[in-house]
C-alpha cells in the first residue's frame, strides 16, 4: 500500500484553509460595499437607491422608513453644506458637527466582521488613536446584504427588523418629520451664510424643531 506523502497532505489542507477563508471574506466584504453604496446614496439625496439597500419592512412602517430616509438627506444636505462653509470637519470632537453620515476619514478604513447571529458587524479606526470601534450591522435578507431598516430609522439594530407598537411609530413618525421640517428650514438659511459657526447652526436645528414641536 502506498502511503500519503505527507508535505501533500499539508499542502492541501493549507490550500483548502485558503479558499474557506477567501470564501468568508466575500460576503463580509460585500455587506461593507453595500454600506458603502448606502452612504454614497444619501449624499446624492437618492431617496430610491437608499430604500434599495435598506430591509424592507412591512407595509405598516413603510411611511416610518419614507419619512427617515427624508430626513437622512436632508440632515445631510444641511452638513455638506456647512462643511463647505466652515469644514473640514474637524479631528476631534467638536460642537456642532455631530450630525448626519460619519465623514470619509472614517469610513475610509471601514471593515467587517462576521458575528455568530448571522449580521455583519461594521468597525472604523479612531483617527486618534489605534483603537476599533462599532459603528453599526449589516443584515442578511434573502440573498443579500442590507441596512438594518432600525438604522435609518434611528433605532437600535436588530438581526431581523423589529416592528415597533403602532403609538410608537407615530411617535417616530412625528419626530421624524420635525428634524425634516426643521432642517429643511436652517438649509437656505445656511445657503445665505447667516451663521458663523457649526454649534450657531445645530443651534438653529434645536430651535426649529422645537418650534414646530
Amino acid at each position: 500500500m502506498t502511503r500519503p506523502n505527507f508535505f501533500v497532505l499539508v499542502l492541501v489542507l493549507v490550500a483548502a484553509a485558503l479558499v474557506s477563508s477567501v470564501a468568508f471574506a466575500e460576503p463580509v466584504n460585500d455587506a461593507v460595499k453595500v454600506y458603502r453604496d448606502y452612504v454614497a446614496a444619501i449624499r446624492a439625496g437618492s431617496s430610491d437607491k437608499i430604500l434599495s439597500l435598506v430591509e424592507t419592512v412591512p407595509e405598516t412602517s413603510k411611511p416610518l422608513l419614507v419619512a427617515s430616509v427624508e430626513a437622512l438627506i436632508v440632515v445631510k444636505a444641511v452638513k455638506t453644506e456647512m462643511t463647505k462653509q466652515m469644514g473640514p470637519e474637524p479631528t476631534e470632537e467638536e460642537e456642532g458637527w455631530n450630525m448626519g453620515q460619519l465623514p470619509e476619514r472614517i469610513l475610509k478604513d471601514l471593515k467587517g466582521e462576521a458575528d455568530a447571529d448571522g449580521t455583519v458587524k461594521l468597525k472604523a479606526r479612531d483617527p486618534l488613536g489605534d483603537s476599533e470601534f462599532e459603528i453599526g450591522v449589516m443584515v442578511r435578507q434573502g440573498d443579500k446584504w442590507v441596512v438594518p431598516a432600525a438604522t435609518a430609522i434611528g433605532l437600535d439594530p436588530t438581526a431581523k427588523f423589529e416592528e415597533p407598537a403602532e403609538a410608537e411609530r407615530e411617535d417616530l413618525l412625528k419626530q421624524i418629520r420635525t428634524v425634516t421640517t426643521g432642517a429643511k428650514s436652517v438649509l437656505p438659511r445656511l445657503q445665505k451664510k447667516e451663521f458663523k459657526s457649526p454649534a450657531e447652526v445645530q443651534d438653529a436645528l434645536v430651535r426649529t424643531t422645537v418650534a414646530v414641536e
